[in-house]
Protein backbone atom coordinates (compact mmCIF):
# COMPACT_ATOMS: atom_id res chain seq x y z
CA UNK A 1 0.00 0.00 0.00
CA UNK A 2 2.84 2.62 0.94
CA UNK A 3 4.61 1.67 -2.54
CA UNK A 4 1.05 2.43 -4.30
CA UNK A 5 0.51 5.38 -2.57
CA UNK A 6 4.15 6.85 -3.23
CA UNK A 7 3.02 6.18 -7.14
CA UNK A 8 0.31 8.02 -6.86
CA UNK A 9 2.11 11.11 -5.55
CA UNK A 10 4.45 11.16 -7.84
CA UNK A 11 1.51 10.98 -10.44
CA UNK A 12 -0.25 13.97 -8.85
CA UNK A 13 2.70 15.77 -8.03
CA UNK A 14 3.58 17.33 -11.94
CA UNK A 15 0.00 19.03 -12.14
CA UNK A 16 0.85 21.08 -9.04
CA UNK A 17 3.69 21.88 -10.31
CA UNK A 18 2.28 23.14 -13.41
CA UNK A 19 -0.21 24.70 -11.92
CA UNK A 20 2.01 26.90 -10.00
CA UNK A 21 4.20 27.61 -12.99
CA UNK A 22 1.13 29.05 -15.15
CA UNK A 23 0.31 31.51 -12.23
CA UNK A 24 -2.44 29.46 -10.11
CA UNK A 25 -2.34 30.52 -6.71
CA UNK A 26 -5.87 30.15 -5.59
CA UNK A 27 -5.47 26.91 -5.20
CA UNK A 28 -4.30 26.24 -1.66
CA UNK A 29 -1.48 23.46 -1.43
CA UNK A 30 -2.04 20.01 0.71
CA UNK A 31 1.32 19.18 2.08
CA UNK A 32 0.69 15.75 2.67
CA UNK A 33 -2.20 14.18 3.84
CA UNK A 34 -3.34 17.53 5.98
CA UNK A 35 -6.32 19.81 5.41
CA UNK A 36 -6.49 22.28 2.65
CA UNK A 37 -6.78 25.86 3.37
CA UNK A 38 -8.38 28.25 1.83
CA UNK A 39 -7.96 32.39 2.37
CA UNK A 40 -11.41 34.37 1.00
CA UNK A 41 -11.54 37.45 2.49
CA UNK A 42 -7.50 38.19 1.50
CA UNK A 43 -5.29 37.72 -1.54
CA UNK A 44 -1.30 37.98 -1.26
CA UNK A 45 -0.33 41.38 -1.88
CA UNK A 46 -3.41 42.97 -0.02
CA UNK A 47 -2.77 46.08 1.65
CA UNK A 48 -4.55 45.91 5.44
CA UNK A 49 -4.84 47.77 8.73
CA UNK A 50 -1.71 49.48 10.24
CA UNK A 51 -4.03 47.99 13.46
CA UNK A 52 -5.76 44.80 12.79
CA UNK A 53 -8.10 43.19 10.33
CA UNK A 54 -9.96 40.08 10.13
CA UNK A 55 -8.76 36.94 7.85
CA UNK A 56 -11.27 34.78 7.07
CA UNK A 57 -11.54 30.91 5.08
CA UNK A 58 -11.71 27.62 5.53
CA UNK A 59 -10.28 24.56 5.80
CA UNK A 60 -11.24 20.97 4.33
CA UNK A 61 -10.04 17.44 4.84
CA UNK A 62 -11.67 14.00 4.37
CA UNK A 63 -10.30 12.74 7.94
CA UNK A 64 -11.89 16.20 9.38
CA UNK A 65 -11.20 19.70 10.39
CA UNK A 66 -9.69 18.93 14.00
CA UNK A 67 -8.10 22.41 14.28
CA UNK A 68 -7.00 25.81 12.56
CA UNK A 69 -4.41 27.82 13.55
CA UNK A 70 -3.37 31.55 12.65
CA UNK A 71 0.12 31.80 12.97
CA UNK A 72 2.72 35.06 12.36
CA UNK A 73 6.62 34.75 12.24
CA UNK A 74 5.78 30.70 13.77
CA UNK A 75 3.58 32.39 16.84
CA UNK A 76 0.76 30.97 16.92
CA UNK A 77 -1.75 33.82 17.84
CA UNK A 78 -5.02 32.59 17.80
CA UNK A 79 -6.59 29.07 17.37
CA UNK A 80 -10.06 28.26 15.92
CA UNK A 81 -12.07 24.50 16.67
CA UNK A 82 -13.52 24.39 13.28
CA UNK A 83 -13.68 24.31 9.80
CA UNK A 84 -14.62 28.05 8.68
CA UNK A 85 -12.28 30.49 10.44
CA UNK A 86 -12.11 34.41 11.10
CA UNK A 87 -8.95 35.44 12.84
CA UNK A 88 -8.37 39.08 13.84
CA UNK A 89 -4.82 39.89 13.06
CA UNK A 90 -3.12 42.70 15.00
CA UNK A 91 -1.27 44.37 12.93
CA UNK A 92 -0.10 46.97 16.08
CA UNK A 93 2.08 43.67 16.99
CA UNK A 94 4.44 43.71 13.80
CA UNK A 95 6.07 46.71 11.88
CA UNK A 96 3.88 48.82 10.03
CA UNK A 97 4.80 49.85 6.53
CA UNK A 98 6.18 46.96 5.82
CA UNK A 99 5.12 42.93 3.69
CA UNK A 100 4.08 40.45 6.41
CA UNK A 101 3.53 36.78 6.11
CA UNK A 102 0.05 35.48 7.64
CA UNK A 103 -0.30 31.59 8.10
CA UNK A 104 -3.10 29.83 8.41
CA UNK A 105 -2.65 26.18 9.63
CA UNK A 106 -4.96 23.10 9.67
CA UNK A 107 -5.01 19.86 11.63
CA UNK A 108 -6.86 16.80 11.10
CA UNK A 109 -9.00 14.48 12.64
CA UNK A 110 -5.78 11.94 12.64
CA UNK A 111 -2.73 14.81 13.45
CA UNK A 112 -1.85 15.66 9.38
CA UNK A 113 -1.36 19.37 8.90
CA UNK A 114 -1.67 21.64 5.78
CA UNK A 115 -1.41 25.19 5.69
CA UNK A 116 -1.81 28.27 3.19
CA UNK A 117 0.22 31.77 3.31
CA UNK A 118 -0.11 34.84 1.93
CA UNK A 119 2.25 37.89 2.20
CA UNK A 120 -0.14 41.09 2.70
CA UNK A 121 1.63 44.92 3.03
CA UNK A 122 0.83 46.15 6.12
CA UNK A 123 -0.19 49.88 5.61
CA UNK A 124 2.07 52.76 7.48
CA UNK A 125 1.32 53.75 10.54
CA UNK A 126 -0.65 57.31 11.53
CA UNK A 127 -1.39 59.02 14.39
CA UNK A 128 -3.62 62.02 14.62
CA UNK A 129 -5.51 64.45 17.46
CA UNK A 130 -9.52 64.28 17.36
CA UNK A 131 -9.14 67.44 20.33
CA UNK A 132 -11.12 70.41 20.20
CA UNK A 133 -7.91 72.40 22.37
CA UNK A 134 -9.33 72.64 25.57
CA UNK A 135 -7.17 71.21 28.21
CA UNK A 136 -7.62 67.65 29.95
CA UNK A 137 -9.40 65.84 27.13
CA UNK A 138 -8.96 62.18 28.85
CA UNK A 139 -10.59 58.35 29.20
CA UNK A 140 -11.71 58.16 25.36
CA UNK A 141 -14.66 55.13 25.17
CA UNK A 142 -15.66 54.33 22.05
CA UNK A 143 -19.35 54.01 20.90
CA UNK A 144 -20.30 50.49 19.67
CA UNK A 145 -20.20 51.56 15.78
CA UNK A 146 -17.06 52.87 16.54
CA UNK A 147 -18.18 55.94 14.99
CA UNK A 148 -18.01 58.15 18.04
CA UNK A 149 -16.00 58.49 21.18
CA UNK A 150 -16.76 60.00 24.76
CA UNK A 151 -14.29 61.50 27.00
CA UNK A 152 -14.07 63.17 29.69
CA UNK A 153 -13.12 67.14 29.57
CA UNK A 154 -13.03 70.43 31.90
CA UNK A 155 -14.31 72.11 28.36
CA UNK A 156 -14.61 75.81 29.22
CA UNK A 157 -16.63 75.62 32.26
CA UNK A 158 -13.77 74.26 34.94
CA UNK A 159 -15.27 71.47 35.72
CA UNK A 160 -15.03 68.07 34.43
CA UNK A 161 -17.95 66.73 31.71
CA UNK A 162 -18.79 63.70 29.65
CA UNK A 163 -18.64 64.89 25.97
CA UNK A 164 -19.09 63.01 22.81
CA UNK A 165 -17.53 63.82 19.26
CA UNK A 166 -17.13 61.84 16.10
CA UNK A 167 -13.84 59.42 15.44
CA UNK A 168 -13.33 61.67 12.52
CA UNK A 169 -12.90 64.79 14.05
CA UNK A 170 -15.34 67.51 14.63
CA UNK A 171 -17.37 69.88 17.35
CA UNK A 172 -18.01 67.80 20.63
CA UNK A 173 -21.42 67.39 21.94
CA UNK A 174 -21.66 67.76 25.60
CA UNK A 175 -23.62 64.95 27.28
CA UNK A 176 -23.41 65.50 31.11
CA UNK A 177 -23.85 69.20 32.25
CA UNK A 178 -23.48 68.88 36.35
CA UNK A 179 -22.24 71.81 38.46
CA UNK A 180 -19.82 68.83 39.68
CA UNK A 181 -17.25 66.49 37.92
CA UNK A 182 -18.58 63.67 35.81
CA UNK A 183 -15.67 61.56 34.29
CA UNK A 184 -14.51 57.73 32.98
CA UNK A 185 -17.03 57.28 30.46
CA UNK A 186 -18.18 53.53 29.55
CA UNK A 187 -20.21 52.88 26.73
CA UNK A 188 -22.90 50.49 27.11
CA UNK A 189 -22.23 47.80 24.40
CA UNK A 190 -26.29 48.37 23.00
CA UNK A 191 -25.33 51.93 22.34
CA UNK A 192 -28.08 53.79 24.20
CA UNK A 193 -26.08 54.82 27.66
CA UNK A 194 -23.12 56.17 28.81
CA UNK A 195 -22.03 54.93 32.48
CA UNK A 196 -19.63 57.27 34.52
CA UNK A 197 -18.25 58.88 37.64
CA UNK A 198 -19.54 61.19 39.28
CA UNK A 199 -19.71 63.68 42.84
CA UNK A 200 -22.97 65.13 41.88
CA UNK A 201 -24.11 63.09 45.02
CA UNK A 202 -21.71 64.53 47.32
CA UNK A 203 -19.40 61.06 46.88
CA UNK A 204 -17.73 59.38 43.80
CA UNK A 205 -20.76 56.90 42.62
CA UNK A 206 -21.37 55.14 39.39
CA UNK A 207 -23.76 56.60 37.33
CA UNK A 208 -25.64 56.19 33.58
CA UNK A 209 -27.01 58.22 31.02
CA UNK A 210 -28.43 58.25 28.02
CA UNK A 211 -26.13 58.66 25.06
CA UNK A 212 -27.71 61.86 23.83
CA UNK A 213 -27.86 63.46 27.60
CA UNK A 214 -30.74 63.54 29.53
CA UNK A 215 -31.62 62.26 32.96
CA UNK A 216 -29.40 60.58 35.09
CA UNK A 217 -29.44 57.06 37.00
CA UNK A 218 -27.60 57.01 39.84
CA UNK A 219 -26.25 52.82 39.75
CA UNK A 220 -24.14 52.76 43.30
CA UNK A 221 -24.60 54.33 46.67
CA UNK A 222 -22.18 54.38 49.26
CA UNK A 223 -20.08 56.63 51.80
CA UNK A 224 -16.50 55.74 49.82
CA UNK A 225 -15.70 56.35 46.25
CA UNK A 226 -16.61 54.58 43.65
CA UNK A 227 -14.66 54.71 40.69
CA UNK A 228 -13.84 53.99 36.37
CA UNK A 229 -16.81 52.23 35.34
CA UNK A 230 -16.54 49.52 32.94
CA UNK A 231 -19.25 48.19 31.06
CA UNK A 232 -19.25 44.38 30.22
CA UNK A 233 -19.29 42.95 27.00
CA UNK A 234 -22.93 41.70 27.26
CA UNK A 235 -24.30 44.88 28.93
CA UNK A 236 -25.54 42.83 32.12
CA UNK A 237 -23.08 44.67 34.48
CA UNK A 238 -20.73 47.04 35.32
CA UNK A 239 -16.84 46.91 36.76
CA UNK A 240 -15.49 49.94 39.00
CA UNK A 241 -13.37 50.18 41.54
CA UNK A 242 -13.73 50.89 45.22
CA UNK A 243 -12.91 51.39 48.88
CA UNK A 244 -16.07 50.16 50.54
CA UNK A 245 -14.64 47.42 51.98
CA UNK A 246 -11.58 49.50 53.42
CA UNK A 247 -9.11 49.10 50.72
CA UNK A 248 -9.42 49.42 46.66
CA UNK A 249 -10.88 46.47 44.92
CA UNK A 250 -12.81 45.57 42.14
CA UNK A 251 -16.49 45.23 41.93
CA UNK A 252 -19.26 44.40 39.54
CA UNK A 253 -23.13 45.42 39.90
CA UNK A 254 -25.73 44.25 38.09
CA UNK A 255 -27.54 46.65 35.67
CA UNK A 256 -30.50 46.67 33.93
CA UNK A 257 -31.24 49.34 31.88
CA UNK A 258 -29.02 51.49 32.76
CA UNK A 259 -30.62 50.72 36.38
CA UNK A 260 -28.99 48.74 39.20
CA UNK A 261 -30.57 45.59 40.07
CA UNK A 262 -29.20 43.81 42.71
CA UNK A 263 -25.99 45.36 45.31
CA UNK A 264 -22.20 45.53 44.08
CA UNK A 265 -19.88 42.11 44.31
CA UNK A 266 -16.89 42.61 44.79
CA UNK A 267 -14.15 40.54 42.16
CA UNK A 268 -11.36 40.95 44.12
CA UNK A 269 -10.69 40.78 47.55
CA UNK A 270 -6.86 41.17 48.19
CA UNK A 271 -5.33 43.66 50.63
CA UNK A 272 -3.32 45.64 48.31
CA UNK A 273 -5.00 48.22 46.44
CA UNK A 274 -6.85 47.16 42.62
CA UNK A 275 -8.06 49.39 40.01
CA UNK A 276 -8.61 50.29 36.56
CA UNK A 277 -11.37 47.27 35.33
CA UNK A 278 -11.19 46.46 32.14
CA UNK A 279 -13.23 43.28 30.65
CA UNK A 280 -12.16 40.69 27.67
CA UNK A 281 -15.08 39.22 25.78
CA UNK A 282 -14.43 35.92 27.74
CA UNK A 283 -15.59 37.86 30.77
CA UNK A 284 -12.34 38.15 32.21
CA UNK A 285 -11.16 41.14 34.00
CA UNK A 286 -7.83 42.93 33.53
CA UNK A 287 -7.04 45.29 36.54
CA UNK A 288 -4.14 47.21 38.08
CA UNK A 289 -2.86 46.10 41.40
CA UNK A 290 0.20 46.91 43.86
CA UNK A 291 0.09 43.89 45.27
CA UNK A 292 4.12 43.40 44.51
CA UNK A 293 4.50 47.29 45.81
CA UNK A 294 4.52 48.66 42.30
CA UNK A 295 2.24 49.09 39.59
CA UNK A 296 1.13 45.76 37.71
CA UNK A 297 -1.03 44.00 35.45
CA UNK A 298 -2.73 41.38 36.77
CA UNK A 299 -6.53 39.36 35.54
CA UNK A 300 -9.42 37.78 37.25
CA UNK A 301 -12.21 35.70 36.73
CA UNK A 302 -15.45 36.37 38.08
CA UNK A 303 -16.34 34.46 40.54
CA UNK A 304 -13.52 32.04 40.61
CA UNK A 305 -10.93 34.96 42.93
CA UNK A 306 -7.76 33.84 42.08
CA UNK A 307 -5.82 36.62 40.68
CA UNK A 308 -3.35 36.19 38.21
CA UNK A 309 -0.71 38.41 36.54
CA UNK A 310 -0.62 38.52 33.15
CA UNK A 311 2.32 37.18 31.18
CA UNK A 312 4.57 39.45 29.27
CA UNK A 313 2.68 42.76 30.91
CA UNK A 314 4.67 43.28 34.21
CA UNK A 315 7.70 44.55 34.82
CA UNK A 316 8.55 45.13 38.36
CA UNK A 317 10.69 48.09 37.71
CA UNK A 318 8.22 50.43 35.59
CA UNK A 319 4.47 51.44 36.56
CA UNK A 320 1.90 49.09 34.16
CA UNK A 321 -1.29 51.12 33.92
CA UNK A 322 -4.66 51.33 31.97
CA UNK A 323 -5.46 47.68 30.56
CA UNK A 324 -7.71 47.87 27.53
CA UNK A 325 -8.29 44.34 25.78
CA UNK A 326 -9.32 43.65 21.88
CA UNK A 327 -12.80 43.35 21.50
CA UNK A 328 -11.74 41.08 18.52
CA UNK A 329 -9.53 38.73 20.01
CA UNK A 330 -6.86 38.10 22.92
CA UNK A 331 -4.79 41.45 22.88
CA UNK A 332 -4.09 43.74 25.07
CA UNK A 333 -3.25 47.35 25.42
CA UNK A 334 -1.53 49.31 27.90
CA UNK A 335 0.74 52.28 29.21
CA UNK A 336 4.03 51.81 30.79
CA UNK A 337 6.70 54.53 31.38
CA UNK A 338 10.12 52.16 31.38
CA UNK A 339 10.97 54.81 28.65
CA UNK A 340 11.26 57.40 30.84
CA UNK A 341 7.59 58.78 29.91
CA UNK A 342 4.56 57.43 29.05
CA UNK A 343 3.91 55.18 26.32
CA UNK A 344 0.92 52.71 24.66
CA UNK A 345 1.99 49.16 24.13
CA UNK A 346 0.15 46.36 22.70
CA UNK A 347 0.75 42.46 24.08
CA UNK A 348 -0.37 39.17 22.84
CA UNK A 349 -0.09 37.37 26.73
CA UNK A 350 -0.17 34.08 25.27
CA UNK A 351 3.34 34.80 23.58
CA UNK A 352 4.43 37.39 25.65
CA UNK A 353 5.08 38.89 22.12
CA UNK A 354 4.53 42.75 22.23
CA UNK A 355 5.45 46.22 20.87
CA UNK A 356 5.00 49.95 21.38
CA UNK A 357 2.13 51.58 19.79
CA UNK A 358 2.54 54.76 20.68
CA UNK A 359 5.33 57.16 22.25
CA UNK A 360 6.24 60.68 22.50
CA UNK A 361 8.41 62.74 24.91
CA UNK A 362 5.26 63.55 26.38
CA UNK A 363 2.27 61.39 27.88
CA UNK A 364 0.79 58.49 25.87
CA UNK A 365 -1.90 56.66 27.80
CA UNK A 366 -5.57 55.81 28.32
CA UNK A 367 -5.65 53.47 25.33
CA UNK A 368 -8.97 51.92 23.95
CA UNK A 369 -9.48 49.77 21.31
CA UNK A 370 -12.22 50.31 18.38
CA UNK A 371 -14.66 47.88 18.79
CA UNK A 372 -14.25 46.83 14.92
CA UNK A 373 -10.22 46.68 15.65
CA UNK A 374 -9.02 48.97 13.17
CA UNK A 375 -8.28 52.30 15.36
CA UNK A 376 -6.60 53.00 18.69
CA UNK A 377 -8.09 55.83 21.17
CA UNK A 378 -5.22 57.21 23.38
CA UNK A 379 -5.06 60.61 25.29
CA UNK A 380 -1.92 62.22 25.62
CA UNK A 381 -0.34 65.75 25.80
CA UNK A 382 2.02 65.60 22.93
CA UNK A 383 0.14 69.05 21.97
CA UNK A 384 0.84 70.76 24.49
CA UNK A 385 -2.36 69.95 26.56
CA UNK A 386 -4.02 66.59 26.80
CA UNK A 387 -6.52 66.04 23.84
CA UNK A 388 -7.87 62.80 22.20
CA UNK A 389 -5.81 60.71 19.34
CA UNK A 390 -6.45 58.06 17.23
CA UNK A 391 -4.17 55.69 16.13
CA UNK A 392 -5.24 54.13 12.56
Amino acid sequence: MKRLRHKLLAVAAPAALVALACGDHSTPVDPGDGPAVTITSHAAGDTVSAVGFTLSGSAADPDGVESVRLKVDGDVLATAGASVFSFFVPSLLFESGADRAITVEGEDGVGDKGSKTITVYVREMSIRSIGSGADKEREPAWSPTGAEIAYSSEGTVGNEDVYVVSAEGGAPVQVTTSVNDDRSPSWAPAGDRIAFTSNRGGNWDIWTIPAAGGEATQVTVNLFPDRAPAWSPSGASIAFHSKRDGNWNIYAVSVVSGSPSGNPVAATAAASAESSAAWSTGGEIAFVTNQLGGSDIYTVNPPDPVLSPVAGANDFTVRELDPAYCPQGPYLLFSDNRNGQYDIWVLHPATGRKRVVASHVAADWEPAWSPQGDRIAFSSNRGGTYDIWIVE
